[in-house]
């Protein structure tokens, strides 16, 4: 059975100015009201978003560069100096991360899931950060493919 694009996929960016593209045209549109009628009226169309692999790149935000695996554990643990280290955030003993859709920690040889996740995951939506494998499933587009990047 083919996957199609539901609502549910998209919903949680929709706040933060997901923008679309919709098939057989170059039209771009962020426009909320429009991309709901869209699916409703079964309109091909495929969110931007940027890979799963880039929580671990500078990416541009809001104007600045940043880090989203490092923010990500700033808004987990803050107050802390947290920095890249390979895929991870690290900081003084402590490493954040993200595996198998779900966000970690460790302390020493502890090793733990992150509790409460739903403010690490409505961050991945701010970023348009595809954590759901919509890109992987032909379903969604890489800002990165695009000839400019719509984020930025």
């Amino acid at each position: 059975m083919e996957r199609k694009i539901k609502l549910r996929d998209i919903a949680g960016y929709l706040p933060y100015g997901l923008k679309m593209k919709f098939a057989g045209t170059n039209d771009i549109r962020s426009d909320e009201a429009k991309i709901i009628k869209g699916i409703k009226s079964g309109e091909s169309f495929y969110p931007i978003l940027r890979p799963i692999s880039y929580l671990n790149h500078p990416i541009t935000h809001n104007g600045k560069e940043i880090v989203p695996i490092v923010e990500l554990a700033c808004l987990f643990m803050p107050n802390r100096n947290w920095n890249l280290y390979f895929n991870n955030a690290v900081c003084s003993q402590r490493v954040f991360g993200f595996e198998y859709g779900s966000f970690f920690y460790e302390l020493e040889d502890i090793y733990a899931h992150v509790d409460n996740q739903y403010k690490l995951f409505d961050y991945l939506h701010e970023l348009k950060i595809d954590y759901r494998g919509l890109i992987d499933a032909g379903l969604a587009i890489s800002v990165y493919d695009l000839p400019e990047n719509c984020y930025e």
